[in-house]
């Protein structure tokens, strides 16, 4: 069973899909009934997790269901090796290049802690420490050296902080094949 905020957030995504022209708080808060002050906090939520888009006219603001790629599809595009995780450190999302190089299932990582996985066991102290920072907005690049069934791996890592649909914390890790890009940041 749904939770009441889960409801009232599809009852959001709902309505704003009813009129792809956009609505402003006024009209949504009116057709929700919601007070306006509640209307506006939910849209902002929804705004900074990517989910609604707003363009201003004149005073009034006038919110719309954001056109977006999937992630997961997007990320299946790039040759670097990507995984998202929670803030409790729990595999979320993965692109097929890592599965490919690390040679291992969706469902060997997907919600595992990383220290439970075959990626985690790989990986030095210092990118583990990375990731855990990560999330907090500490973006470095290292260089990382990992031995994949007795093939030597180098990457550049990053951590990039993501945000995710329900406004939760989390890190993405991308790993660059050093071979293909000697300049990484």
């Amino acid at each position: 069973m749904l939770k009441e905020k889960e409801r009232g957030h599809l009852r959001f995504i709902e309505i704003l899909r009813e009129h792809p022209r956009g609505l402003t708080i006024e009209e949504l808060s009116q057709i929700l009934p919601l007070n306006r002050n509640a209307t506006s906090n939910y849209l902002n939520r929804m705004l900074i997790s990517g989910q609604v888009d707003m363009k201003t006219f004149g005073p009034a603001k006038v919110f719309f269901i954001a056109k977006r790629v999937p992630i997961s599809e997007l990320i299946n595009l790039s040759s670097d090796l990507i995984m998202v995780l929670d803030h409790e450190m729990v595999v979320q999302l993965v692109n097929n290049r890592l599965l490919e190089v690390f040679l291992v299932s969706r469902s060997d990582l997907i919600v595992h802690h990383i220290d439970h996985t075959r990626f985690g066991a790989s990986i030095s102290p210092e990118l583990r420490q990375m990731i855990k920072e990560g999330e907090n907005g500490d973006e470095r690049v290292i260089e990382e050296i990992i031995t994949i069934n007795g093939h030597k791996w180098h990457f550049f890592a990053k951590c990039v902080p993501v945000v995710f649909e329900e406004g939760e914390r989390g890190v993405s890790v991308i790993l660059r094949d050093s071979a293909i890009s000697k300049e990484y940041s």
